[in-house]
């Protein structure tokens, strides 16, 4: 994730900032399904900073609450509704997958650990700036 974010800090030349964090509860054997997070970090990326004016931020944070792993990415960019306008007045077609797929996989995650994987995402509005936050709520799944 760290390398991912430095090469598209260089593509749009240092027009935000990153910091992923972990919390002490996040043991260094817990699993975390591949490409799960990226989708995500790319949307931050692409529909929050790239249209922003001005420098971004774009935060990443790993915990553990009750039982589950949290993952949540936090941007300070356009957020969800002006974006959605932005997309609305593009002459694109293009229909993003990221979400789906992500749904579809959480349902299997679910159905082979009988335990909850759910997915949260919300404009923020936060000192009179905007954004965008998703969190993750999975398992906790041990990687040997």
């Amino acid at each position: 994730m760290h390398n991912y974010l430095e090469l598209e800090q260089l593509r749009f030349h240092n027009k935000f900032d990153f910091e992923i964090r972990s919390s002490q509860r996040v043991e260094f054997n817990m699993g975390l399904p591949p490409l799960l997070v990226q989708p995500f970090v790319e949307n931050a990326i692409l529909h929050g900073m790239v249209p922003k004016e001005g420098h971004g931020l774009i935060l990443v944070d790993f915990d553990v609450e009750n039982g589950q792993l949290l993952c949540t990415i936090q941007d300070d960019g356009i957020g969800i509704a002006h974006s959605q306008s932005l997309k609305e007045n593009s002459m694109t077609a293009h229909k993003s997958m990221a979400l789906e797929i992500t749904k579809k996989r959480l349902e299997i995650m679910e159905s082979k650990t009988s335990k909850a994987a759910q997915i949260d995402i919300s404009e923020t509005k936060e000192h009179g700036k905007s954004g965008t936050r998703v969190t993750l709520r999975l398992p906790v799944q041990y990687i040997g």
